[in-house]
């Protein structure tokens, strides 16, 4: 099992790209420009919706030149075999979502009024939840898929089929829940059975969560989440998401929508420079999803503020890394000698049952790994099937400050209340955009936060001084212990700070430590997450399976790659891999050679210069059979250099 997508020639794709749901006056005066931009700077993927506003292919007769159920507007396909020839020679690949809640809602985002599946216009649905179960209206779905397979089913260019979005915005869903799972199990299987090219198949929810019953389906072939959350560090909230979902459906995963607000008002002046759209494409893909995670605002952000560019460096770093064959998946990994706050970023929405328990070691790492915070703390009056108060069990070495950020938005009259060891030591009115701390003395302590008032406020995160790291770092790893990639963030480097502080202080010191290594010596290429250009090549020796690589001075941020230095030597038609380490060694040191034979076999080891001039042999004889190590000493009197 991989996390990763590839092509029939098991070459590697990993989407990198945007949401450009639908046009905004010409389809393909918009869709040229922008997919132009998103091509030249690296891009290869976007999202697509079937929409009455943009390449839609139905909806009610006389509105915006559609003429009701199965008469598929011709001008509306035309575009769209334009656009898939258009993305062909662009190399763009795209999710095709099929259908958009607003469809099936009277309530978020409605359109319900103008469906023809709504009897009042004609169509077979009395109530929008029929829509799931009327065996008419899911034959005139069944019909439009027949039609699409017909005519764009040939397409390579579409990366998959998405049945919904954000379908638990549907009217009644809560208990109809059962209903759209079953909807998704039907559509998902009929979409295969009618591909002849077998694209895969995808939906989405606006929850966490929603809903275990059709992620697990066998015919979904890859789960997807979508954020916003008005935080300074976002990309740990996309993390989060990405290592719970791998972990908990066993499917590749993506971030298909993010964004710091849900209206995108504000959002070039609360973020001109694209901070937070940078650390999350990094974020989301070195997490573990199967590409980068992909930000809604394409129309009234990205293209006005031209932040295309931010693509380009990922994209070339991509190119360098072998995700897919490697099998990189998330593993643990830490940094040290940059101590910091440590800052946990809620990011469960509305409803999602969150973890309650949380333990917090004096290095500041946090168990269990990837448990969830909600985005809500809610009241003791209304809601309260929701209640799921934080408890945090933490080792606070020298002791410090614990803060609790309340976000932008609350319900009635909340209140924040904090309790050490069993003790209330703080309960205050809520209010948003606000800090609340106590004092943490130290040792071993037990905080609970809770809401004493009536309803729900908003949580932006919660910090323990001195107990994290100044960097971030998101790590994958083989499962042959041996290849490692990542990323790296100065953790201060959000929009957020910058636009209150200035540019913060570089990270200096920082240390890289990834446990459970395989032993061995390997090279370590760091890259500059601005440019995509290679830093530098840093050998790393490994021998008592814990790595350790000092990184180099960060402002914002660094993307590494980091394999074994195994050796081929072909002698006499034998291909011989080995290892050498520590690399570098200093003069006087033993160094340890590993290697594989299936048999015995002559072995000689010299010492040459950085010429390649043999200055004296350090072995010669014949090796046992099987897997041997060998261990030899340097001479004393070697100076300084490379040999």
């Amino acid at each position: 099992m991989t996390n990763y997508l590839h092509f029939d020639n098991n070459e590697q794709y990993i989407p990198i790209g945007e949401n450009i749901c639908w046009y905004q006056g010409n389809p393909y005066v918009d869709y040229k420009k922008w997919l132009t931009q998103l091509s030249d700077n690296g891009g290869n993927f976007f999202r697509l919706w079937q929409c009455h506003w943009g390449l839609g292919l139905e909806w009610k007769n006389n509105v915006s030149g559609f003429s009701g159920l199965r008469k598929y507007k011709q001008n509306t396909a035309f575009y769209t075999d334009w656009l898939l020839d258009f993305c062909a020679e662009k190399g763009i690949y795209l999710m095709y979502c099929l259908q958009h809640h607003g469809q099936v809602s009277s309530n978020v985002n409605p359109n319900w009024g103008e469906n023809p599946y709504n009897s009042a216009n004609g169509g077979p649905c009395a109530n929008t939840w029929d829509f799931f179960t009327n065996t008419a209206a899911k034959n005139h779905v069944k019909n439009r898929y027949r039609y699409m397979m017909a005519r764009w089913g040939y397409s390579r260019q579409i990366m998959s089929w998405e049945l919904f979005n954000e379908v638990d915005w549907t009217d009644q869903f809560a208990t109809k829940k059962g209903e759209v799972a079953a909807w998704h199990d039907e559509m998902a299987a009929y979409l295969i059975d009618k591909d002849p090219n077998r694209h895969l198949v995808s939906t989405s929810f606006a929850q966490d969560f929603y809903e275990p019953s059709v992620w697990n389906q066998p015919n979904i072939d890859f789960t997807q989440t979508h954020y916003y959350i008005e935080t300074p560090n976002l990309e740990r909230a996309l993390a989060n998401g990405v290592r719970k979902y791998l972990s908990d459906f066993g499917k590749p995963t993506i971030n298909a929508e993010f964004g710091l607000t849900t209206s995108g008002t504000g959002l070039s002046t609360l973020d001109p420079d694209g901070i937070h759209l940078h650390n999350c494409l990094w974020g989301s893909l070195f997490a573990g999803a199967m590409g980068t995670g992909a930000t809604w605002w394409w129309d009234n952000y990205v293209e006005p503020k031209n932040l295309y560019h931010h693509f380009a460096p990922v994209t070339a770093v991509v190119q360098q890394i072998p995700f897919q064959a490697a099998n990189l998946m998330p593993a643990p990994g830490y940094t040290t000698g940059v101590p910091a706050d440590l800052s946990l970023t809620p990011s469960l929405g509305w409803s999602a049952l969150a973890d309650t328990s949380f333990t917090i070691d004096a290095g500041g790492t946090v168990t269990p790994a990837g448990a969830s915070l909600s985005q809500y703390l809610y009241g003791s009056l209304w809601n309260t099937q929701y209640r799921r108060p934080p408890v945090f069990h933490v080792t606070h070495p020298t002791g410090g400050l614990f803060k609790v950020k309340t976000g932008g938005q609350t319900g009635q009259s909340p209140k924040i209340a904090i309790w050490l060891d069993g003790v209330k030591v703080l309960e205050q009115n809520g209010l948003v955009n606000q800090t609340y701390q106590i004092s943490i003395p130290a040792g071993d302590h037990t905080i609970q936060v809770d809401n004493t008032g009536t309803d729900w406020i908003s949580i932006s995160g919660y910090t323990f001084a001195g107990l994290g790291s100044a960097v971030d770092v998101y790590l994958l790893k083989s499962p042959g212990q041996d290849k490692m990639a990542g990323w790296a963030l100065n953790n201060s480097y959000t929009h957020a700070y910058i636009n209150t502080n200035g540019l913060p202080v570089p990270a200096s010191g920082a240390s890289l430590t990834v446990p459970n290594v395989k032993n061995g010596a390997y090279n370590a290429r760091l890259y500059n997450c601005l440019t995509g250009n290679l830093i530098s090549t840093e050998p790393v020796s490994v021998t008592n399976g814990t790595l350790t690589l000092p990184l180099p001075d960060l402002l914002w941020d660094m993307a590494f790659f980091i394999d074994d230095q195994s050796v081929r030597v072909n002698e006499a038609g034998r291909d011989q891999a080995f290892q050498v380490y520590p690399n570098p060694a200093a003069p006087g040191a033993v160094v340890t050679l590993a290697f594989d034979t299936a048999g015995s076999a002559p072995l000689s080891v010299s010492l040459l210069d950085m010429e390649g001039r043999p200055l004296r042999s350090l072995f010669a004889g014949d090796t046992p059979g099987g897997a041997q190590q060998l261990d030899i000493p340097l001479p004393d009197d070697l100076t300084t250099g490379v040999y």
